[in-house]
């Protein structure tokens, strides 16, 4: 016969939990009598409750403009100036919305009367922060004909910065002033024979034409790319300019170089005159590209 085990009876529920309740009393009545025993600084200790935690000072970033004050100075101008008084178009609706407080232009009546001022295309040329949630926007437009304007168009945002609109009537303004010609910077001129030369020439029929590969002439740690597909069958190097003298023949490991090199590049369809920013580096006595400031730039990397 198999023997039967005994199965000792399961505190019911409530009496386990009456004996854990038990239990804590028991731990805080010996945390009180160490308490005692450690006299009336341990009392005062037992007593005193723990503080509350210190509140946490979130730092919030200001807020931004939803809307880009470019864009919409682009936008406004353009519609504003195909805008009539008389009118109730598209056009007029737009600066409406853009610009409530705005007055429209008002076209000279007559057979005679010239054409208005219409923008085929406009561009923001840069942004001036007047105040906060203040801009002064200028906008170059340009009409089918090809004449450029410039207009200085003021725009404002709400007290939340979520919205922006045109403040007021745009100026229109002198054209900004040209910085220096980026020739002016490169003062040295340089050789056409040289090494330096020489590794411009070939670098760029690389690049633009599909001459071999560009990782040979590039600089270790330099990543750039060929333009894809080669948009030119020859590349002629008119002239070659430096930022100053320097050694351009042979170079010193570690030398560097900043010129502009003056192309003219032929294809099928004729010849285009360019102009490239080169920054070059010396090793082992030849010059290598390290970057190119004219379209995508290179990259610091793997080769």
């Amino acid at each position: 016969m198999k023997k039967r085990r005994k199965v000792r009876p399961r505190p019911a529920e409530g009496s386990v939990t009456l004996a854990a309740m038990r239990r804590r009393v028991t731990l805080v009545r010996a945390g009180v009598w160490c308490a005692v025993a450690a006299g009336p600084i341990g009392l005062v200790v037992a007593a005193v409750p723990a503080p509350a935690p210190a509140p946490v000072s979130v730092s919030r970033p200001a807020p931004r403009a939803a809307t880009d004050p470019d864009g919409l100075a682009e936008i406004f101008l353009s519609a504003w100036l195909r805008s009539d008084v008389a009118g109730s178009g598209a056009a007029e609706r737009a600066v409406q919305v853009m610009g409530p407080s705005v007055g429209l232009p008002k076209a000279a009546r007559g057979e005679d009367a010239p054409e208005p001022f219409v923008a085929e295309r406009t561009a923001a040329v840069r942004s001036t922060t007047v105040a906060t949630g203040r801009w002064r926007v200028m906008v170059a437009a340009q009409s089918k004909e090809g004449e450029i304007r410039f207009y200085s168009v003021p725009v404002e945002a709400d007290s939340r910065l979520s919205q922006v609109r045109v403040s007021d009537a745009p100026a229109q303004v002198a054209a900004p002033a040209l910085r220096k010609a980026g020739s002016e910077r490169y003062s040295a001129q340089v050789r056409s024979g040289s090494a330096l030369t020489k590794s411009v020439e070939q670098f760029l029929a690389a690049y633009l034409c599909g001459v071999g590969e560009v990782g040979p002439y590039l600089a270790p740690g330099t990543r750039l790319g060929p333009v894809d597909p080669a948009p030119f069958t020859t590349v002629e190097v008119e002239a070659v300019r430096a930022q100053g003298p320097g050694a351009w023949d042979e170079p010193a490991d570690g030398a560097k170089a900043r010129v502009q090199a003056r192309v003219t590049a032929v294809s099928a369809a004729g010849e285009v005159p360019l102009t490239y920013e080169l920054e070059l580096s010396a090793r082992a006595g030849r010059w290598e590209v390290s970057g190119l400031a004219a379209g995508a730039g290179a990259e610091r990397g793997a080769r």
